[in-house]
């Protein structure tokens, strides 16, 4: 996910293929754009803050226990919350409830700092940005989802942000509108992803720029 500094901005997601090719759809990279901003437009490093960049474990869909199996029907504050879709859960590198963050090493990662650096290519180890997913899990920062939302657009009235999305509390959000010509953004991921057991990563980085969405032109993608 390729964000703004400014969080009010769209942020580009892109996706590879477990052969680490980029998906692409009619001959083109395939990307859909994703809303990173907090509610409440607090740094990454607090509660409820913008979501941090770095690197999060992407595993499945949440399951939610008190939905019956045999009626996938939100309630009313489900729905609202988080609009009609299944929520993509992520997990900060040292979290708890993740099966793995590191291939055949069961739970969180353990190790240190200097550690989770070293995951990173050597032209991204000294990147300070990319810490602070480490550093907001070690802070106790969890519950960081992918979902749409089922209010209202002009729900936060104060909100000018890009029409159709809306801010969170420190999630990803996917435009998901029902006024006027709806237009809803997470089936298409969720196409991509296929099923509700997927794993992978994913990475969030600012690329300095005007304030407009990152380009794929503009992306050093081949």
């Amino acid at each position: 996910m390729f964000c703004r500094p400014n969080r009010d901005v769209l942020c580009t997601t892109v996706l590879k293929d477990r052969q680490g090719q980029w998906v692409k759809e009619n001959g083109e990279i395939w990307s859909v754009p994703l809303l990173l901003q907090s509610v409440h437009r607090l740094p990454w490093s607090f509660t409820n803050g913008q979501t941090p960049q770095g690197l999060y474990r992407m595993e499945g869909l949440i399951p939610d226990p008190t939905r019956p199996q045999d009626n996938p029907i939100p309630t009313v504050a489900e729905f609202l919350a988080y609009g009609q879709y299944p929520l993509i859960q992520l997990f900060f590198p040292t979290e708890k409830g993740q099966r793995e963050f590191l291939p055949n090493q069961k739970g969180p990662f353990t190790g240190t700092l200097a550690q989770y650096q070293a995951l990173w290519p050597p032209s991204w180890q000294t990147h300070a940005p990319i810490t602070q997913s480490y550093g907001a899990g070690r802070q106790g920062r969890t519950l960081l989802r992918i979902h749409g939302s089922g209010l209202a657009t002009n729900h936060f009235g104060g909100w000018r942000g890009p029409q159709g999305w809306l801010p969170t509390l420190g999630c990803l959000a996917a435009r998901e509108t029902y006024e006027d010509s709806p237009q809803h953004d997470m089936p298409r991921l969720l196409q991509q992803l296929a099923g509700d057991r997927f794993t992978g990563y994913v990475v969030v980085v600012e690329v300095p720029g005007p304030d407009t969405p990152v380009a794929i032109a503009d992306l050093p993608l081949p």
